[in-house]
């Protein structure tokens, strides 16, 4: 049997990018959400999470993404949320009031500056 989703863990300028493809539901999401979390380490300025490939995200997904955000926050680390414009998933996320919270953003690029924002000119 094949999972629903696959997660692949890459870190770039101090940040840890979780790209997920597949479906997040309830019977994945808080499996995913621990190794999420589980691979930012402290010195990491912050985690982009690539929604990209998602193709199904129900409320289990959603807490997930609120979930990481509360716990980096605690952390003093970022979260920024890739997801494409005209992606079903981004229209649940602004609804449930995610635009802010989850730092939304179209591109790597984007995410990466959301995330490095605050740094000092040496960052």
């Amino acid at each position: 049997m094949r999972p629903l989703a696959q997660l692949t863990l890459d870190e770039h300028r101090e940040t840890m990018i979780a790209r997920l493809e597949g479906e997040i539901d309830l019977s994945n999401a808080e499996a995913l959400r621990h190794q999420i979390v589980e691979a930012v380490p402290n010195h990491a300025l912050g985690l982009i999470v690539d929604l990209t490939g998602v193709s199904y995200l129900d409320s289990s997904g959603v807490r997930l993404l609120f979930d990481t955000a509360r716990r980096l926050e605690r952390r003093q680390q970022r979260l920024a949320t890739i997801v494409p414009a005209a992606s079903p998933v981004r229209e649940l996320l602004v609804l449930v009031g995610g635009t802010g919270r989850l730092g939304l953003h179209e591109s790597l690029d984007a995410a990466l500056a959301g995330v490095h924002a605050d740094e000092g000119p040496e960052g």
